[in-house]
C-alpha cells in the first residue's frame, strides 16, 4: 500500500464520485491527515469534520475488503497523527489545506444523497429524508428486513422493521464485543463452509463467546410503522442511540444478528445484515446536522 505524505488537494465528495482521479489509499491518506491535523489545530467545524470522516470510513471500507490488514491502516493513522503534533498550526500547508476543505464543504453539504455499496448489501443515504416527519435517513433492505435510521414526527433513531408479518415482542441487535474479541470472528473458515442458515453469504458474524447485544427500547405505532414498511401490520423496532454508534464503530466487513423474540421470551427469528460502510453513510447524514444537534 502507497502510503502519502501531507498534500494539497482535499476534494470532499465521496469515494464513488471521484474513484477516476484519487485510489481509496489517497482519499483515505488525504483525510487521516486532514483529521489528523484538525485535532492539533481545531481547523475545521463539526459538520466539515463529518464530512470528513464519511469520505474517510468509505476509503478505509474499500481497503479493508480489498485485502489491506485493519492492524497497516491503524499504525499508518498513528504515523500520521504522530507526525503533526510537530507541525505549526499556522504553517503554509496546514492553512491551505483548511481552506480547500472549507472551500470544497460548500458543494460537498448541498448533495442530496449517497450509496454507500458493500459486498452483498450496502446502505442508501438520503439527507432529503431529514426535511420529512417520516422516513429512512440510512436505510439497507435485505429483503426480510429493512434496518438504518428512520424519522419518526422528526425523531431519528436506530431503527429495524422485519418486512414479514409475523408479530414479535422485541428484538435485540447482536454485534461483535470488540473488548472481548478484538479481531474479526470467521467460522466459515476463509469460505469453506457456509455462514448462517439465514444468511449463507455472512462470513465475519458475532461469536457466541463475544457478543453485545442492545435491546429495542421500543415499538411504534401501526399508523407510524406503515410509513416505514408495505404495511401497518409490521413490527418497527426502535433503538437507544448507542445502536448506531456502535454499528459505526465496526468493522465494514463483518455482519450484525438481529434477534426477534416472541411473547414467551424465546428466539423466534434472527436475520444478518451487512454492516458495511454504515459509519460512512451517518457521518454523510451528520456533516448537513445544526452544530448543536445530536445524532
Amino acid at each position: 500500500m502507497r502510503l502519502l505524505t501531507p498534500i494539497l488537494a482535499l476534494g470532499l465528495a465521496g469515494l464513488n464520485s471521484v474513484a477516476h482521479a484519487q485510489s481509496a489509499e489517497e482519499i483515505f491518506a488525504e483525510r487521516s491527515l486532514a483529521m489528523a491535523l484538525d485535532t492539533q489545530c481545531g481547523l475545521f467545524s463539526d459538520a466539515e469534520r463529518a464530512a470528513l470522516d464519511a469520505a474517510r470510513l468509505q476509503a478505509r471500507g474499500a481497503l479493508l475488503r480489498s485485502g489491506i490488514p485493519s492492524q497497516r491502516l491503524r499504525e499508518f493513522s498513528q504515523q500520521i497523527e504522530s507526525e503533526t503534533r510537530t507541525r505549526p498550526c499556522l504553517d503554509q500547508e496546514t492553512l491551505d489545506i483548511r481552506d480547500r476543505v472549507t472551500s470544497a464543504f460548500s458543494a460537498y453539504r448541498l448533495i442530496p444523497s449517497m450509496s454507500f455499496p458493500g459486498e452483498n448489501y450496502g446502505w442508501e443515504a438520503d439527507r432529503m429524508v431529514l426535511l420529512a416527519e417520516t422516513g429512512w435517513v440510512i436505510l439497507q433492505d435485505t429483503g426480510d428486513i429493512r434496518i438504518g435510521v428512520a424519522g419518526i414526527d422528526e425523531d431519528f433513531m436506530f431503527t429495524i422493521a422485519p418486512t414479514s408479518n409475523q408479530v414479535f415482542s422485541a428484538a435485540i441487535l447482536v454485534l461483535r464485543d470488540m473488548d472481548k474479541a478484538p479481531e474479526l470472528y470467521d467460522p466459515t473458515a476463509g469460505g469453506l463452509f457456509d455462514g448462517p442458515a439465514e444468511a449463507p453469504w455472512a462470513r465475519w458474524t458475532p461469536p457466541d463467546h463475544a457478543r453485545r447485544t442492545i435491546w429495542a427500547s421500543n415499538k411504534v405505532s401501526s399508523e407510524s410503522s406503515g410509513q416505514l414498511t408495505d404495511t401497518v401490520s409490521q413490527d418497527v423496532f426502535r433503538f437507544p442511540d448507542s445502536a448506531a454508534l456502535e454499528m459505526a464503530e465496526r468493522d465494514p466487513r463483518e455482519t450484525a444478528r438481529i434477534d426477534f423474540l416472541d411473547n414467551n421470551g424465546d428466539r423466534a427469528a434472527s436475520s444478518y445484515i451487512e454492516i458495511g460502510d454504515f459509519g460512512a453513510a451517518l457521518a454523510f447524514i451528520q456533516a448537513v446536522l445544526p452544530e448543536d444537534t445530536d445524532s
